[in-house]
């Protein structure tokens, strides 16, 4: 909780693991610029790691099971 914590987390995780693929789940709203900001600061901090964003529909519609759904299968698509 602050701020400037988006522009920072990418070396918060790259200090405390060695990550080779994250995956940011956001939803249409936050996508940007606070998912691609997020996004970019892990490809900065660690450039090795893989990022992929997967954004879902904002509100209450996309708390369904089919969005999980969607989201397993592009997960299991990611590897």
């Amino acid at each position: 909780i602050g701020t400037g914590n988006l522009e920072t987390a990418g070396a918060f995780l790259a200090a405390r693991s060695k990550t080779q693929h994250v995956v940011l789940i956001t939803d249409s709203n936050v996508e940007e610029p606070h998912a691609e900001n997020l996004a970019a600061s892990i490809v900065e901090a660690a450039p090795y790691a893989g990022v992929d964003l997967l954004v879902v529909e904002a509100g209450e519609t996309s708390k369904s099971i089919e969005t999980a759904n969607f989201l397993w299968q592009k997960l299991l698509e990611l590897g």
